[in-house]
């Protein structure tokens, strides 16, 4: 890998579309546009995900947090005391939205 460095970066955006997509974005090449970006396409084969397990391990981390949730809250009520949680500076100006 070759060592580079942009001495002055400018502002950069990445998009995905199809090749048809261009044809609305890039009307002409006279306007200077085509000349700003660079395009490069590849081929891939396609690969499924089981996205059940992922189901399941946002499953498995929902109800962990719901147990450490309900033991928080069984705790404090136990106690029978008042707590006020505030999130600083950002909280103080949501108390007063919400």
């Amino acid at each position: 890998m070759e060592y580079s460095e942009i001495e002055e970066p400018k502002f950069s955006l990445s998009m995905t579309g199809t090749p048809n997509q261009m044809d609305t974005l890039i009307t002409s090449i006279e306007d200077g546009l085509f000349s700003r970006l660079m395009f490069y396409s590849f081929v891939s084969e396609p690969v499924w995900k089981l996205l059940i397990l992922q189901a399941k391990r946002l499953d498995i981390k929902v109800r962990k947090f719901s147990d450490i949730l309900k033991r928080f809250v069984e705790s404090n009520l136990i106690r029978k005391t008042n707590q006020v949680f505030t999130l600083r500076p950002k909280g103080l100006s949501l108390d007063g939205v919400l």
